[in-house]
């Protein structure tokens, strides 16, 4: 099954779903990196669920019909034609019926968004500014948990304090 379909199966774990979203982040990076390629269509039905020899879970990438494969004497994919890529696969993303997927594009949208200028648009891409937006990510995701338990503890405390108290 492509990613797509899979993610909107919502008897899926967080767990899962967010595992798959990071790998077709990180195959991304590899295609970039390592085959120089740029993909220029990689919303998530062009990304395929396989299963390892362990039994872990893995993202492949298929439809290469508008990708561009660089030069091997000259220079590598540049990070402003990484986040081309990113960004459309991140607004792909952002049509999904699954909330999983929406929040992981948003947090997604919000690390790149802040760190495109810092990685620079002429700059050959490299493994270390995919491994930094990949923490951010995740980063991110704590935060947002962390949040909405405060928030939930908030509401609950706002309910006890609203509770009257009888005494006899």
């Amino acid at each position: 099954a492509d990613v797509l379909h899979w993610t909107e199966n919502m008897y899926n774990s967080r767990e899962n779903v967010e595992y798959i979203l990071l790998d077709c982040l990180r195959v991304l990076s590899r295609l970039h990196i390592h085959c120089r390629t740029l993909h220029r269509d990689p919303h998530l039905g062009n990304f395929l669920i396989s299963m390892n020899g362990d039994g872990r879970l893995r993202a492949l990438v298929h439809d290469f019909g508008l990708s561009e494969v660089k030069a091997a004497a000259g220079p590598g994919v540049t990070w402003a034609e990484a986040l081309k890529d990113v960004r459309y696969m991140i607004g792909k993303s952002l049509d999904s019926s699954n909330p999983l997927v929406l929040d992981f594009a948003r947090r997604l949208k919000g690390v790149i968004d802040k760190h495109s200028t810092m990685l620079g648009s002429n700059e050959p891409v490299e493994a270390g500014g995919y491994e930094m937006i990949i923490r951010e990510v995740m980063k991110r995701k704590n935060l947002l948990i962390k949040v909405k338990n405060l928030e939930l503890i908030s509401m609950k405390r706002k309910r006890q304090l609203a509770t009257p108290i009888y005494y006899l």
